[in-house]
C-alpha cells in the first residue's frame, strides 16, 4: 500500500442486502460511496452502514455484513 491508500475489505452480505421491493444493495451502490470518500475510515464505514440500513429499510438480512477500512498514512482529524 502507498501512503493515503484504502483498503475496504467486506462480506458479500453488503452487495447482497435487500430492500423490501428485493432490490440487492449491489457494488454500484458501494462504489458510488467510495467515490465519494473523502473522510476517516472510521467515517466511512459509518457512512456504509448508514446507507446501507436506509436502503435495507428494516428488510431481514440472510447474511453476515462486515466491513473493514484501513488507511496508510495521515488522514483529515
Amino acid at each position: 500500500m502507498e501512503d493515503n491508500d484504502l483498503l475496504l475489505a467486506f462480506t458479500d452480505g453488503i452487495p447482497d442486502s435487500k430492500n423490501a421491493d428485493g432490490d440487492f444493495f449491489g457494488r454500484a451502490r458501494l462504489l458510488a460511496i467510495l467515490d465519494d470518500y473523502h473522510t476517516t475510515p472510521a467515517d466511512l464505514l459509518n457512512d456504509i452502514q448508514a446507507q446501507l440500513l436506509h436502503f435495507a429499510g428494516g428488510a431481514d438480512q440472510f447474511d453476515d455484513i462486515t466491513l473493514l477500512a484501513v488507511k496508510r498514512g495521515s488522514y483529515p482529524q
